[in-house]
Parts: C-alpha cells; structure tokens; sequence
C-alpha cells in the first residue's frame, strides 16, 4: 500500500515490525523480500513517486575543496545534490544500469592497510546473486560467465600479460526499481509505503541499547511516530552517515559513533582517460570485448588487473573499458566530452523515464553555450550503427579503480541546516598517492601489453606525476558505515547490524568495507537480499508469530 504521509493526521502513530527508512535499491529488495515473512513492514521514503525539487534540495552539501585551498589529495568537487535523487526508487531512477558482482580478491586484507579486512568473504554473498541478477534484469548468473570464454581469443590479441584477467561486466535495462517493484508494494496489504517521510531522529531506549521509534516529518509540516522491533536504514552511502551523525539526543557524536567511525573512510571510484590505442590491424573486430550478448543482455568485457597485482603493497584493483574510434570520429570523440553533450544525455535520460530532469534550467544553459558539439555528437549516434563497418582510428581507453579505506577521506556534518533543521554535509573525499599510483601503473602495465601483443601502439595519457585534474569520481558513494565485527574498526557487524544497538540494521554501499574494482548496485542488492534472510533466520524468533507468516 502507498500512503502519502502528508494526508495522515498530525502525530500519528505508525507501528510494524520492520521499518525501512529509504525506498531506493536496498530498501525495495528488502521490503520486498522482507513481505514474504512479515505482515507489517513499513516504509519510508522521504520523496513521492516523481522529482521535486523541494525534497531533492535536502541532499545539498559542500565539498571542502569548495571552502579548502585546492591540495594534491582533492580532486574537483563532486556534486552531492545531483549524484543521488531523492523519490521512491533512490538512484536507479537515473543510474546507468551497469552490473558486476564482486570477486575473491575484493575480500582479501591488504598489508599495507589496516583498515582492509572485511568480516564477510565472496562465499558468503555468493548464494544472493541469483537472486540479485533476476532483481536487476541481467539474466542468469553463472560462475565463471560463458561470454568470458568467447571473448578470451580476442582479448588474447589484445594484450598480452598476465598481470590482467577478464571480467564481465552487464547492463541492466537500466532497471528503475521505484516503477517495477511499486505494483508488487503497492498491492500487498503486507507493507505500508509513506512518502513525503523524512526521518529526522532515531529515538533510543533508556537503557541505550535499541531503536525505539522513528520521529518523521514532510515538507508541508505534519509530524508522527514510527515504532517497530527492528529498523534498517536504506539512505545512500552519505545520506546513512548524515542521519547517524544528527541524532545526538542519547549518544552525542551520533548514533553508532562510539569510535568516531560514522562517515570516515568515504570510498568512491576514481576514473580517468588514459590513452588511446591506435591498432595495427584497423578493421579488427572487438567483438563481445566492447559489447557482446547473453541472451537478450547486453554485456562488456573488461580487463581487470589480477588478483596477484590487486594485492601487492600499494597497488589497488582496477578494470580497464576499451571504446572504438571510427574513422572520421575524432571529432565526435570531442565533442561527446563536453560538458554541453553531457547536460544533453542527462536531459534525455531523465526525460525518457519520465522525470523532470534535475537542474533543469542550468543543464539548458551548458547545452546554448556549445550547440554545435551537441549537434555533431548525436548525429554520430544516430548514424553509428551505418559507420561500424568502417575501420577504427583508435580505441579510447578508460581505467576505474578500486579505494582503499582512508578515515582522513570522511563525510561530516557543517553548521548549515535544511528546513527540518538537520545539519547539512561537508564532504572531504581524498585520492592518496597510492590510489594515483594504482591508475597509472595498472595503465602503464596496460599500455606494454598491448605493444607485447602486437596488436598496437597506446598513447599513455596519464602522467606518473600526480596529476588529480586527469581524475573524476563516478558517484558511487561508498564506506561511511563500514563493515567490521570490531566496533574500533567498524559501524556494522558482519549481519550490518550496528554495533551496541540490538535492533538497528544498516544496508546499501555505505557498509562495503573496501572500495571494490566493480560498480556497487548490483552488489548492494545481493547484501540487502542476505540481509533479509538473516532477519527471517535469526530475528524472527523474537518477533510473535501474529507477525511473521
């Protein structure tokens, strides 16, 4: 059922026995799966069901570099209010759809980092990703994927090293799960959806020792009450931090901040463009390596350096993304790394489902000051599938890279306020040199076994020589609630529970110990999906049986 929360009476008292504070991937999959064993779930999304300005406006922050002198460990701004959105289905309301599951070595310690171990390893989350795939509209999972094996012959003309393994990476439809999962949530009488929720404290039990109720609030003023026996926050990898960090009342630096851990060791993954390939051979055929099929899904395989490089002192995990250029595309190429392009491609995503594109009115300004760019780049789109036939004049090459935790690296509260009078976030995300070093060597290493293999020349483009303009985040937000089963080191406990609160669960990126080579979403699903099985193994058991099916 969906309750708009601003028609309820004021201090109204909501009860269940699970509440799930955020409708976005993880919260979704949790309160679907969470249906099957539960009759009362509760839900609270702090938007409606479209954009509005109004609600999105509450993840406004500043970055220190905004109020900082520029330094050689922060790199351009990354912009807080635009990288999440705020209304039933979160961020797969805009995400790009791209899938890949964690593998063994995003679990291993490091040596050089003390703050590396996670508490769970790939076989432990291994069970949900069947689960996790169908959530995500990327078709089967298997391990190891067939498409690696029809695309290991070419790569092997590619690049010729044993520093570099293969990895699939897939594309969802984009699924947008606030508009696939809303009937299934909307039909069952087993979960109640309030919108215009926003959660503004966490009362605690006298004896400190659990969640009691929830205080929320809308826009146009109404107040009320949830109470449950157990609460999951669902809010994003900052928005978890900033929540904890606000509610002051029993534990003055913030709930589950005993260690001053809350929002420390924010992780993200840097990307960068680090050159480009000119083949020998121009009508070669990349094939399933930039864009092969399982099925009806679209996949791409990616080179990744391996588990033995990944875990050398100071070198980091990272895949590497190969794109043809076509003869006569140069300047497309340019004109498709606009700032005016980028506006466009944003407009229409949003517009395609729907949505009333976020800054609206300033994307509209990016794109009149270069009309011409974007002219010429979506003309290449249109006619693309005509020219691919036609030889390559190169191929861009891109690197992602994993980060380690750095508790330097931190999301913290500011003096600013929003309407509820919570305090706003600063956001201090830092690259060490051992990050810059990891994109470099993995792109140099990259580079040599490209020429080992004959198959061309890559121009390097990023310099050995700490360079962070070459750098940029992709908005994955992640490791300000981190995993760890010693509270010194970590928020949650291997279950996400945090530590010293009996009843208060946490999902999404913001409990990932490390920053992994792969995007989170899908891997954020297959936590939630474990999540919920734990709750229904281990919880349930104190919950009445009028409660659980």
């Amino acid at each position: 059922m969906l309750i708009d929360s601003q028609q309820l009476a004021q201090d109204a008292e909501i009860r269940g026995s699970v509440a799930i504070i955020g409708a976005g991937a993880a919260g979704i999959v949790l309160a679907t799966e969470l249906i099957r064993h539960f009759r009362d779930v509760v839900v609270l999304e702090s938007g409606g069901l479209e954009y509005e300005q109004a609600t999105q406006d509450l993840y406004r922050g500043t970055n220190l570099i905004d109020i900082e002198t520029p330094t050689d460990f922060r790199i351009p701004k990354l912009p807080l209010e635009v990288s999440r959105l705020r209304f039933f289905g979160g961020t797969t309301n805009h995400w790009n759809g791209v899938c890949s599951p964690f593998d063994a070595v995003d679990f291993k310690h490091a040596a050089d980092s003390p703050f590396n171990e996670w508490p769970i390893q790939l076989s432990d989350l291994l069970p949900y990703y069947a689960r996790a795939y169908r959530y995500c509209e990327i078709g089967a999972y298997e391990s190891p994927p067939a498409i690696i094996g029809k695309a290991e012959p070419i790569a092997r003309q590619i690049l010729d090293s044993p520093d570099f393994e293969l990895a699939e990476f897939r594309h969802s439809p984009p699924t947008r799960f606030g508009e696939l999962y809303r009937s299934d949530l909307a039909s069952s009488e087993r979960v109640k959806v309030y919108l215009h929720a926003n959660v503004t404290d966490l009362s605690v039990s006298s004896d400190g020792r659990k969640i009691s109720s929830l205080e929320v609030r809308t826009l146009s003023g109404r107040g009320f009450s949830v109470a449950a026996k157990l609460f999951i926050l669902c809010c994003g990898g900052i928005e978890n931090a900033r929540i904890l960090l606000n509610c002051t009342r029993h534990f003055p630096a913030g709930i589950g901040n005993k260690h001053d851990l809350v929002g420390r060791c924010f992780m993200n993954n840097p990307q960068a463009s680090v050159g480009t390939i000119v083949p020998r051979i121009s009508d070669f055929d990349l094939g399933p390596v930039v864009l092969g099929k399982d099925g009806p899904t679209p996949v791409t395989v990616a080179f990744k350096n391996s588990a033995r490089v990944a875990t050398l002192p100071g070198r980091r995990g990272a895949s590497i993304f190969l794109n043809p250029i076509f003869e006569q595309d140069s300047a497309v190429a340019q004109a498709r790394n606009t700032p005016s392009f980028e506006a466009v491609r944003s407009m229409f995503q949003d517009l395609k489902h729907r949505h009333i594109p976020v800054n609206f009115s300033k994307k509209v300004h990016t794109v009149l000051e270069d009309p011409a760019s974007v002219a010429k780049a979506i003309y290449s789109r249109v006619t693309e599938v005509f020219r691919s036939k036609k030889p390559m004049k190169g191929i861009w090459v891109r690197i992602e890279g994993a980060q380690p935790p750095n508790p330097a690296s931190r999301v913290m509260l500011n003096n600013d306020v929003d309407v509820f009078g919570m305090k706003r976030v600063t956001l201090d995300w830092r690259i060490s040199d051992e990050d810059y070093a990891n994109l470099y060597q993995t792109s140099e290493a990259f580079a040599r076994g490209v020429g080992a293999a004959g198959f061309g020349r890559m121009n390097l483009e990023i310099s050995e020589h700490k360079d962070l303009s070459k750098i940029t985040g992709t908005g994955h937000h992640l490791g300000t609630t981190r995993m760890h089963n010693d509270p010194r080191q970590g928020v949650v406990d291997q279950n996400c529970k945090v530590h010293d609160l009996d009843n208060l669960f946490i999902a999404g990126s913001s409990v990932f110990t490390t920053g992994p080579r792969v995007n989170p979403t899908l891997n954020i699903v297959a936590l939630a999906i474990r999540l919920a099985d734990h709750l229904r193994t281990k919880v349930t058991g104190n919950v009445s049986t009028r409660e659980t099916a």
